[in-house]
């Protein structure tokens, strides 16, 4: 677990789940909201939510704008689309078939690298680079509230690719990354997987990140 230092009256815990329909719900700790909860009365207090949609997530890092100028642009060269559209499959049983992929990516390749080696595709890039960074930043401000000594649960999603099938990818491992860049990180591990926020401690599976926030 963590140094009790950590834990002495922190600034804001905040339990966060990542997902794959939105990028992340997460729940700010409220002590006077889990007071509330105990008593017989409706609650008088309520905890504060956070969530980003996939949505958000795509028009903030800039990748709808990206997706649109590429389709764009490369709608202006259909004889480039169409040998694009056309390359056939690298998941084959046989040598023989691989060896058929590769004649046809060779034979189109200069063209391709012309195409989007050009400077508005290499601006585009950078400019996407740069969304996202900032998306990145955002998030990381919107969790830590612009408070030091934040704490995070962060829940351990660990997606495979057969998982939610028709939602979009995430960067679930970059968010972690991230919010873990701008922490102190520590693992604690924990034995009820429903313990409450106030319990990331003593929960199973859970990486908890303490420090400066952003």
């Amino acid at each position: 677990g963590l140094p009790n230092r950590h834990l002495v009256q922190p600034a804001r815990i905040v339990g966060l789940d990542p997902g794959r329909k939105a990028l992340f719900t997460a729940v700010v700790h409220s002590q006077q909201a889990a007071d509330s909860l105990q008593g017989e009365r409706p609650a008088q207090h309520r905890y504060n939510s956070l969530s980003w949609s996939c949505s958000r997530w795509q028009e903030a890092a800039g990748i709808k704008y990206k997706l649109h100028k590429t389709e764009l642009w490369i709608s202006r060269k259909p004889e480039l689309h169409a040998a694009l559209l056309a390359t056939p499959t690298a998941k084959v049983a046989s040598s023989a078939q691989f060896l058929h992929h590769i004649r046809h990516r060779m034979q189109h390749t200069a063209a391709a690298q012309i195409h989007f080696g050009d400077r508005r595709h290499r601006q585009l890039r950078w400019r996407s680079f740069i969304k996202r960074q900032q998306a990145y930043s955002a998030i990381c401000k919107e969790i830590s509230g612009g408070r030091k000594e934040t704490v995070v649960a962060y829940g351990d999603a660990k997606f495979s690719s057969s998982c939610c099938k028709g939602n979009p990818s995430t960067p679930t491992v970059s968010l972690r990354r991230k919010v873990g860049h701008c922490c102190q990180r520590g693992v604690a591990k924990i034995a009820d997987p429903t313990a409450t926020v106030c319990d990331c401690v003593s929960t199973q599976h859970v990486l908890v990140y303490c420090g400066t926030g952003t």
